[in-house]
C-alpha cells in the first residue's frame, strides 16, 4: 500500500516495454515491481543489483543499461516477485538481494487451521485462546514498558545510584511487576495447555487438511490449471467445516 501511494509500477520480463518501464523508474525514482516469470534474471539487472554507478556528477548517478546510459534516482527500489519454488539465481546475485520466502511451511498451515477447526466445533474455547494470546502480549509489553523505563531512568542517574531514593524504588517496583508478570505468564500458560487438552480430538482433522494442502499444491507441477492459492484452499476448508454434520451421520 505505501509503495502503491508512491506510483509502484508492475512489470514482467517478457513484457516488450519491460526495458522501457524499467528506465523510466530508474530515472524517476517510482518503485518496481519485476514479476519474474523465467528460471533467470536479465543481465540488464546487474548494474541496478549492483548498484555501481558508471559515471557520478555531483548529485547524478548514471548506470549503464544494455547499451544506453541512465539517470539513477536513489529513491529507486525494485521489488522481485516469483511464484517459482527455486529460480536460477547466482549465488553473487543472490548475495545484492533481500529474499523473502511466502512459502507457507507445514506447522505454520497446521496451526491455522486447528485454529479453524475450533473456532467451528468449539468457538468459546477459541475466544479463550486468541484471549490468552492476547493477554500474554500484553503482559510481555508491560515487562518491556518497565525495563525501557528503569533503563532511561539509569542513564539520566548520577555518580552514586544508590543514593537516589526514586530510582530505588523504581527498581523494587519494576522488580515486583516483573514478579507479577511472571505469575500471570504462568497461569496463561497453564490455561492455554488445559485448552490444547480439551481440544485435541480436532488436531487429525488440522494435520490431514495440512497434507491434503501441499499434496494439491504438487500438482501445479504437472500443469498450471492445478495451481491452487492458499485463500482457495482455506475457503474450500472453511466450506467443509460449515457442512460438516456432527458426527451422528446428520448432514
Amino acid at each position: 500500500a505505501r509503495e502503491a501511494g508512491a506510483g509502484l509500477r508492475s512489470v514482467s520480463q517478457s513484457d516488450r516495454n519491460f526495458r522501457t518501464v524499467l528506465e523510466d523508474c530508474l530515472e524517476t525514482g517510482r518503485p518496481l515491481l519485476l514479476e519474474l516469470t523465467g528460471w533467470e534474471l536479465d543481465p540488464m539487472l546487474t548494474p541496478v543489483l549492483e548498484k555501481k554507478p558508471l559515471v557520478q556528477t555531483g548529485k547524478e548517478v548514471v548506470i549503464r543499461i544494455g547499451d544506453a546510459n541512465v539517470l539513477y534516482n536513489e529513491a529507486f527500489t525494485l521489488y522481485i516477485a516469483t511464484k517459482l519454488q527455486n529460480p536460477a539465481l547466482a549465488s553473487d546475485t543472490a548475495n545484492m538481494m533481500t529474499i523473502i520466502t511466502f512459502e507457507q511451511t507445514a506447522a505454520v498451515l497446521d496451526e491455522m487451521l486447528y485454529a479453524m477447526v475450533i473456532a467451528s466445533e468449539r468457538p468459546e474455547m477459541q475466544r479463550q485462546r486468541i484471549g490468552l494470546v492476547e493477554e500474554v502480549a500484553a503482559y510481555r509489553r508491560e515487562v518491556e514498558n518497565h525495563e525501557q523505563t528503569l533503563l532511561s531512568r539509569l542513564s539520566q542517574g548520577g555518580a552514586n545510584l544508590l543514593e537516589d531514593p526514586a530510582l530505588i524504588e523504581m527498581l523494587a517496583g519494576t522488580k515486583e511487576a516483573a514478579r507479577t508478570v511472571r505469575d500471570k505468564l504462568k497461569l496463561a500458560s497453564e490455561a492455554e495447555a488445559r485448552i490444547d487438552a480439551t481440544c485435541s480430538d480436532y488436531r487429525p482433522v488440522a494435520t490431514r487438511g495440512t497434507v491434503l494442502y501441499f499434496l494439491v499444491a504438487l500438482l501445479r507441477r504437472l500443469n498450471n490449471m492445478y495451481d491452487t492459492s492458499l485463500a482457495q484452499f482455506l475457503a474450500i476448508f472453511q466450506g467443509t467445516l460449515n457442512n460438516a454434520g456432527d458426527g451422528s451421520g446428520r448432514a
